[in-house]
């Protein structure tokens, strides 16, 4: 089950990305702004009753950034990510998609490709000193 997150959420969300991520996790503060933003909302994935995974996007205009994804690691692998980025991907079709990812994380690179998501750059130190990041978008269908 897919829903729209909550501030009761945070604890969750927090603990999802602690695990996922070992450099640039979010603050508890930057969470909470998202829930502030009128063009951001934030995701819960749930599997048998447990909160596994969590999306941020902005939806700006025609167009979707997605800001941050994460799977709890011992729910990677089974194709939990690829059903739940498939829902939202669904619920904004005829968006623009935008995204940056690690050039390291070739997991998360192969599961964007297969979602038809194009290579248009790299911003370099975008994850810290030596840590680039591929700009990859994808164009509205309809």
């Amino acid at each position: 089950m897919i829903r729209v997150a909550t501030l009761d959420d945070i604890d969750i969300i927090r603990r999802i990305c602690d695990a996922s991520f070992e450099l640039n996790r979010w603050s508890n503060s930057s969470f909470l702004q998202e829930f502030s933003k009128d063009h951001s909302i934030v995701y819960i994935y749930e599997f048998e009753g447990k909160a596994v995974g969590y999306m941020v996007i902005w939806k700006l205009s025609l167009t979707v950034e997605l800001v941050t994804f994460a799977i709890e690691k011992e729910y990677q692998n089974k194709g939990l990510g690829k059903k739940f980025f498939t829902t939202i991907i669904k619920e904004y079709k005829g968006y623009t998609w935008f995204l940056e990812v690690s050039v390291s994380n070739h997991v998360a690179l192969n599961l964007y490709k297969s979602f038809d998501f194009k290579e248009c750059g790299i911003i370099k130190n975008y994850y810290g000193s030596n840590l680039n990041a591929v700009r990859m978008t994808r164009d509205a269908i309809i």
